[in-house]
Parts: structure tokens; sequence; C-alpha cells
């Protein structure tokens, strides 16, 4: 009887992040690291995001237009460096790790043309980009300005969308969302109510149901803050900070 409650007492003392992994962090507007791409891969990040302006038929990566510099492009900075991955690692993200890798492109400009530039790039590298060819590509996620939910089917099926968790997809609309994301202000001096705690897991058991992925941005990043996502089942915590999210984690 004596060691029934002692295993009880063990089981229940395990912190909630040894449920988690790198695999379930996301770096947020990746290409503001002073090293873009590698810094988030060598932590063995299981999501990494950027975002794209389409201008004169090339794809920049940068937060406002203003910002696009002609040597910062998505090739150079992030599509290089995965042929690389890739080519080193027998066609897996990492050789020496068994995780996935999940790449959320933030359309900035219009879907038209700027997904179609997208779509023709990678398509070059089903290698890499499509998981019907190789289970251990990289998962593509479109964001930002994705088009209407009628027109994913005219995009191929390795590009899957980002979606909104209270639109009303088609059961086949459905099936091109590989996750939910949406924004969640926390409040600075005060923790959140009971109240908005119960709506964050309403709308994470929501997606659960859905079988779907969530995250949420404009959380606050602190280690206070990912332990009160990774309480609520959120499947993505969401930083700016990597390496200290990376060693919170391990």
């Amino acid at each position: 009887m004596r060691n029934i409650y002692f295993l009880f007492f063990l089981f229940t003392c395990i912190p909630v992040n040894a449920q988690y992994s790198v695999q379930n962090a996301h770096s947020h507007n990746d290409y503001r690291n002073k090293v873009p791409f590698w810094t988030a891969y060598n932590a063995r990040f299981g999501s990494i995001e950027v975002d794209v302006f389409a201008v004169d038929g090339e794809l920049f990566v940068a937060h406002t237009k203003c910002g696009v510099k002609r040597k910062r492009t998505l090739d150079d900075l992030y599509i290089k460096p995965l042929l690389l991955c890739y080519e080193e690692n027998q066609n897996k993200p990492w050789s020496d790790y068994d995780g996935e890798l999940q790449l959320l492109i933030e359309l900035k400009t219009p879907a038209s043309p700027t997904l179609d530039l997208l779509v023709a790039k990678l398509a070059q590298y089903p290698k890499i980009f499509d998981r019907s060819v190789n289970p251990n590509a990289v998962q593509v996620v479109i964001t930002g300005r994705r088009p209407h939910p009628s027109n994913f089917g005219l995009y191929p099926s390795f590009i899957m969308f980002d979606g909104h968790l209270f639109t009303a997809y088609t059961a086949e609309q459905l099936e091109r969302i590989a996750l939910y994301s949406d924004a969640w202000k926390m409040p600075k001096n005060r923790t959140l109510s009971a109240a908005d705690h119960a709506k964050m897991k309403e709308m994470i058991d929501r997606a659960h149901k859905l079988n779907k992925k969530i995250r949420f941005w404009a959380t606050k990043d602190t280690p206070k803050a990912w332990k009160m996502l990774m309480e609520l089942g959120v499947d993505f915590i969401n930083t700016d900070k990597v390496n200290k999210l990376a060693e919170y984690l391990q």
C-alpha cells in the first residue's frame, strides 16, 4: 500500500513541462533573431515563423515593407539552409533527433502573386517540402494574407493553412488547416482572470476536438506564461526568446 501511495505522489508531482519539449516551441518572427533560422533550428524547435513580401517577382523576408532588403530573401535565409540540412541528414530535419519541422509563412502581400511565387519555389524540392513524397518533409503552413478558404484547393496539397478557430470550414477545407492561431494579450500587472483562463481552455479544447493544433501569439514571453500555456494544453509555445525557451523546456 505504501508503494501505491508513493507512485501516486510521484506521478502527480511530475512538472507540466515534462510533457513538453522543444518540439512544442514556435520561433515567432524568427527572421528578427541575430541568426535567422539557425538559432531555432539548432535548438530543435518544432516550428519557425517567417514573414514574406513579394516585390518584383521575388520573396523578401521582413516585418514591414520599408524593411525589405535585397540580401534578405526567403531563398537565402530559409530555403537554402533547409536544402543544406536535408542533404546532410538523409532527407530529415535532423540526423540525431526524430523531430518534425513546421515552417509558418506569413504572407504580408496578397496571396496572388505571393503564394504563387512561393509554390513555384517550393515545388522544386518535393523531398523537402512535400510530405506525400517524404514523410519527414517540412510542413509548410500559410498565415497572414491567405486565400479565401474556397480557393484552398487551387494550391498543391503540400501547402497547408493557418485557420481561424470560429470560421465554419467545409470538411474539405478543414483538411487543409494545419493549426489554429489566435492573439491573446495577457494583462501586464495581474494574472489571467478565471474567465479568461476558462475561455482560453475552451478555445484549446475546441481545436483539439477538430484534431488540430493551436498556438496563441501576443502572450507574455516569460517562464510564468509558458508554464500557464502548458498547463492549459496549448500545442505551440510562442516566443521571441529562442534560447531561453529552449533552456526552459530542456
